[in-house]
């Protein structure tokens, strides 16, 4: 069954824990696309270690990934096969309550109907790759960043499938607001047992 956990938001420097001041809901520096390229550079950002360790670390695979069910923001992987999928939404933006649950659960809806070609295929279109057609673009992350260098790729692949099918997912919605109507959606969806994602919410 999924679970929801909360994480107050901070930043580790040299100079010791410091918390994140919020800015104005209105201030336009700051709109999707620059929390997407954020998150995207810097996917040690994500507490997803705090949430699901199996998640853990994550590495950039793809932005606005094409699905059947529109685009996922930002698509993660960690180097034993689990995906995190994060939609991203700004208080100002009136999908910033219950359709974005909807939206992200639709996303792993119809990635659980995918197999491991359907997702390189995918991940394909939006990177440029070789033309070689054993060109692996998602293992092809993980080459020279992880510290294990026997990273098995026939294992790896099997645990990519292996979520796929099961609909084993990280669910992140991150936003500057997370509204109490998107909070109490979240804790009902939890009550099915025959959900197999984890969802975080992150402010």
């Amino acid at each position: 069954m999924g679970k929801t956990q909360y994480v107050d938001p901070h930043i580790v420097d040299v100079d010791g824990v410091r918390g994140l001041k919020r800015i104005s809901f209105t201030d336009r520096k700051f709109n999707e696309s620059w929390i997407q390229n954020l998150l995207f550079d810097n996917p040690s950002l994500l507490p997803t270690m705090d949430i699901e360790p199996a998640f853990s670390p994550c590495y950039s695979v793809a932005r606005e990934l094409p699905t059947g069910a529109g685009s996922i923001d930002l698509l993660f992987v960690s180097p034993l096969g689990y995906i995190t999928i994060v939609e991203t939404k700004l208080i100002r933006n009136p999908e910033a309550r219950r359709e974005v649950v909807a939206q992200t659960l639709d996303y792993a809806k119809e990635l659980s109907q995918w197999k491991y070609d359907d997702l390189i295929e995918a991940i394909r279109k939006i990177r440029v790759s070789p033309l070689n057609k054993d060109y692996d673009p998602l293992l092809e992350i993980f080459k020279g960043k992880t510290e294990d260098e026997d990273l098995d790729p026939i294992q790896f692949q099997r645990s990519v499938s292996q979520c796929l099918r099961h609909g084993r997912f990280l669910l992140l919605i991150i936003g500057d607001k997370i509204s109490e109507d998107v909070e109490g959606l979240v804790k009902y969806l939890q009550n099915f047992a025959h959900l197999q994602f984890t969802m975080g919410l992150i402010e």
